[in-house]
C-alpha cells in the first residue's frame, strides 16, 4: 500500500468517504479533476452512506447540524465525519472483500507476533483423525501390517514417497509410525472407543 496523505487520516467527511468508496483519489477531487461518471458514482455512494448512517448501520463519529438531531435534516444540511475503521467495518459487513475496498478506507491489519505466526497445536480429535488416515494409507502400502520397528516401516514408506517425487527423512516418518502405534494401543485398550 502506497502512503498517501489520505491513507494516514483516521477520519473522513461524508463526501471524502463517498469519493473513496467510488474509487476516486481525493487529490483529483481537490484538483477538480473528477470525471463525470465517477462524480455520479460518488454521489450515489454519499447517499448510500448517509442513509446507512440514518438507519444506524454505520455510526458517524461527529455530526454538525444547525440544531437538533441530524437525522431530521436533508443530506445537504448535514456534515458528518466517519472514523475509517467504522466505514471499513460497515463495508465488510456488506460483504465487500478487502480488494474491493479502496485501500485508503481499509484498516491495516496488525502484524502478527512471531509466537502468533507459529503453527498452533492440532486439537486432539483432529490429530486422531490424521493419525487414522495415515495409518490406513500406511496399512495399504505395507500390505496390511505395520512393522513393529518404526525405522523399518519408515524405510518402506520413504521409498513409496520417493516414487512420487516426495522427499521426507526417515526420522519424522519413524516418529509418526510410533505415534500411530501408540494410538492403536490406546484404541485397543479403550473399551468405549467405537472406532
Amino acid at each position: 500500500m502506497a502512503i498517501t496523505p489520505w491513507g494516514v487520516p483516521r477520519y473522513f467527511s461524508l463526501s471524502e468517504a463517498a469519493y473513496l468508496m467510488a474509487g476516486v483519489e481525493l487529490w483529483t477531487v481537490e484538483a477538480d479533476f473528477v470525471p463525470l461518471k465517477e462524480e455520479q458514482t460518488a454521489k450515489e455512494c454519499k447517499i448510500m452512506l448517509f442513509e446507512a448512517a440514518r438507519r444506524g448501520e454505520v455510526e458517524p463519529f461527529f455530526d454538525e447540524v444547525p440544531e437538533e438531531d441530524w437525522r431530521l435534516h436533508p443530506i445537504d444540511e448535514v456534515r458528518l465525519t466517519f472514523e475509517r475503521a467504522e466505514i471499513y467495518r460497515w463495508l465488510r459487513e456488506l460483504g465487500y472483500a478487502d480488494n474491493d475496498i479502496n485501500e485508503d478506507l481499509r484498516v491495516p491489519r496488525k502484524p502478527q507476533s512471531q509466537a502468533e505466526q507459529q503453527d498452533k497445536p492440532i486439537n486432539a480429535r483432529r490429530r486422531q483423525t490424521y493419525l487414522k488416515l495415515i495409518e490406513g494409507l500406511a496399512l495399504e502400502v505395507l500390505g496390511g501390517e505395520i512393522p513393529a520397528e518404526p525405522y523399518k516401516a519408515a524405510a518402506v514408506l520413504q521409498a513409496v514417497l520417493a516414487r512420487h517425487a516426495l522427499k521426507l527423512d526417515d526420522e519424522p516418518i519413524a516418529k509418526i509410525v510410533k505415534e500411530i502405534q501408540a494410538a492403536r494401543e490406546e484404541r485397543n485398550s479403550d473399551p468405549f472407543d467405537a472406532t
